[in-house]
């Protein structure tokens, strides 16, 4: 995430994520689910500007995203303004690019976004701890956005502990017409409680070789025959992600997005190209943020 600007306007550059590693460890009683999660930051992104105003005012450019008081970026907005006791208003735009209901948290790095951006607008000056309590109020994925990176996430995803950096990765990302419901998706898995556990070491053990063919076989989301059930739809896009992709091919998170990793920008790019990808979703060129 990439800010910029003074007390004038500040711009920051939301970046989104993927899921390279996704289990289930247990189910909590408040009907939240315990998870170990590895979050990668990739580069497309979503953009706000905020700048002052009389009041907390949000205009929205794309499609997708919410207008007005169900949009997270108010809700964090607001959360922001009430616990920090300030009247200060702020007029913010956002420029809406990454799809919703795909798996990529768009509207948690938004929330984060809203955090950092207005945090310096207001010169309130609050330091990583008192921000991250806001997060885990937003959104079981905003703290991580607070970081960046890439680093493996635990509790209900809100707990989040860097990894060490790493080469960049590239992907293509494969994102169909039509959204997965992280609620549906979550009331389709069953937790077993004595179902063998898969672990985050091998893929994080592989993660400094920066090679798609080593993190091939760490890859893994629990969360994935849930989603496909959720969405029928989303098996065929899948499939053929899987016949296509040279390293083969994940959903992210509770979907509908599905990720496929390459070698290169060029050959994201050239994924974006084909006519059998391309007849169902959008395919998107991106690598790990920087």
């Amino acid at each position: 995430m990439r800010i910029t600007g003074d007390s004038r306007g500040i711009t920051v550059e939301a970046t989104s994520k993927l899921n390279l590693f996704l289990e289930i460890t247990a189910k909590r009683a408040d009907g939240f689910h315990e998870l170990e999660s590895v979050f990668h930051e990739i580069d497309l992104g979503d953009t706000l500007t905020f700048e002052p105003a009389a009041r907390l005012e949000l205009h929205v450019r794309g499609d997708g995203a919410p207008p007005g008081e169900d949009n997270i970026v108010l809700k964090a907005a607001r959360l922001l303004a009430s616990e920090n006791k300030t009247s200060a208003g702020a007029r913010i735009v956002l420029e809406k690019r990454v799809p919703t209901g795909a798996g990529l948290g768009g509207g948690s790095a938004d929330a984060a976004a809203t955090l950092l951006g207005l945090d310096r607008l207001w010169s309130l000056g609050l330091g990583k701890p008192a921000l991250h309590a806001l997060a885990a109020r937003l959104g079981s994925d905003v703290n991580f956005f607070l970081e960046g990176g890439t680093a493996l996430c635990t509790g209900r995803g809100e707990i989040v502990s860097p990894l060490p950096s790493h080469p960049p990765l590239h992907f293509a990302l494969l994102c169909p017409p039509f959204p997965t419901l992280t609620a549906d998706v979550y009331r389709r898995f069953t937790f077993d409680l004595n179902a063998p556990r898969n672990s985050p070491n091998i893929l994080i053990s592989r993660l400094p070789a920066g090679s798609p063919a080593a993190l091939e076989g760490g890859l893994f989301n629990r969360l994935e025959s849930a989603a496909l059930a959720a969405e029928p739809r989303l098996a065929r896009v899948l499939a053929t992600a899987q016949r296509t992709g040279p390293f083969g091919a994940r959903v992210t998170g509770s979907g509908s997005t599905v990720y496929l990793p390459v070698l290169s920008r060029a050959e994201a790019e050239r994924l974006a190209g084909d006519p059998v990808l391309s007849s169902l979703g959008r395919v998107i060129p991106a690598a790990s943020a920087r």
